[in-house]
């Protein structure tokens, strides 16, 4: 019984603070590779008025970066060639046939873009119910060869996703769009993805965690009831029995030795269980 009230207060701190976990229920952070670009996933293509439809193609291709090469996370590129009659502001877009919903608040893209060293513009474009377009740029393909390209978004553009009262404000994942300075030549330009990531917060439906009640539940009335039992099982919480009493120095430990009744048992075994404590 003795050692039951001590380990008691312990076992209630651990109760208390997993109730009150319910109370803070919050939101868990969640990566979901939306597009790897392979075989399989269709998008079409479209773009300015200057654009060249009938030069417009696209396909996959089995060059891929040499990280996700290496880590075997792609197999294939996808890849657009587009061209325009003139210089001006231009643009291309290609847009998922099947593009998976927010499942909470985004926070955060990733895409790997192939640089070709120019000011060419890739944004990402969501779009709400009652038309409204926010464009998350992912800057220019300034650079040469395969690069993940990342950017952060503000939470108060997407707040209202987690909101089911106006459904018209919650955002959707619309079309990747690539502007093309009124600068830049307009004749067999290429363009290069692979693996779309889009990190979210979702939040909790519910209070995660009651499994580990029941199990706490269970080890606080199992110690409850190991304290009323035998002096052998008193004695593996606190010790051997006449160790204890010899630590301790009383009598009632090598009574409890084995040599005495079941009484003087227990007794040894809780006077045990003391000695070993001081």
């Amino acid at each position: 019984m003795k050692n039951f009230f001590k380990v008691f207060p312990l076992l209630s701190f651990l109760w208390v603070s997993l109730h009150s976990v319910e109370f803070n229920v919050g939101s868990d952070i969640i990566s979901e590779v939306w597009f790897k670009f392979e075989p399989g996933e269709d998008f079409n293509l479209g773009g300015s008025d200057f654009l060249l439809k009938d030069d417009l193609t696209s396909k996959y291709y089995p060059n891929v970066s040499a990280f996700l090469a290496r880590e075997k996370k792609s197999e294939n590129s996808f890849g657009v060639r587009a061209s325009w009659d003139r210089l001006s502001s231009n643009y291309l877009d290609i847009i998922p046939v099947n593009a998976p919903e927010l499942r909470g608040v985004p926070i955060s893209l990733s895409v790997w873009l192939w640089g070709n060293d120019s000011n060419i513009e890739v944004v990402a474009l969501f779009t709400r119910g009652d038309g409204l377009t926010y464009a998350a740029s992912f800057g220019t393909l300034n650079f040469k060869g395969w690069r993940k390209k990342s950017l952060e978004l503000p939470n108060y553009v997407f707040r209202d996703n987690v909101s089911n009262r106006e459904p018209l404000k919650k955002y959707k994942f619309d079309r990747f769009r690539i502007f093309v300075s009124p600068s830049q030549a307009v004749n067999d330009l290429f363009f290069f993805f692979d693996e779309f990531t889009v990190n979210q917060t979702v939040a909790h439906g519910s209070y995660d965690g009651f499994e580990l009640e029941k199990v706490i539940s269970d080890e606080i009335e199992g110690t409850s009831s190991g304290s009323n039992g035998s002096g052998g099982e008193q004695n593996a919480g606190g010790g051997d029995g006449s160790d204890g009493g010899e630590q301790g120095g009383g009598d009632a430990g090598n009574s409890g030795d084995g040599a005495g009744d079941g009484a003087n048992g227990n007794a040894g075994g809780g006077a045990g269980g003391a000695g070993g404590g001081n």
